[in-house]
């Protein structure tokens, strides 16, 4: 199924993410709370500890997104560090789907609700 992620351009995926979190943003459920060492938002090379903690799977793309577009649906400060990591998953041939949505503010990290947000490459 990775394979099947590689071919969707950065674009299309990105959206994907951005739906997922305006989707989640219209009636936010938190699934869990998760501690995390501050330098995972920041350092790239932290992204499989990262994944790891949150119980990613591993065949998952993983999506880090920052963007003021987030900050402003969420209604937190433009001077925070906020970012969103995302599993995107091909849930069958031909369609890949946000399956879970992290919000990562300082050393805490939220897992809201997803909706079914998919595209269908």
């Amino acid at each position: 199924m990775a394979h099947v992620l590689a071919e969707i351009n950065v674009e299309a995926i990105f959206n994907l993410v951005k739906d997922a979190v305006t989707q989640a943003s219209t009636s936010p459920k938190i699934l869990g709370i998760y501690s995390i060492n501050k330098n995972a938002v920041v350092n790239a090379s932290a992204v499989a500890e990262l994944q790891q903690i949150l119980g990613i799977s591993k065949n998952a793309l993983v999506v880090s997104v920052s963007t003021p577009h987030i900050q402003s649906i969420f209604n937190i400060s433009p001077e925070a560090t906020v970012k969103v990591f995302a599993e995107a998953v091909a849930v069958k041939e031909g369609e890949v789907k946000v399956t879970r949505l992290f919000l990562l503010l300082g050393n805490l990290v939220l897992e809201l609700k997803t909706g079914e947000i998919g595209i269908v490459i």
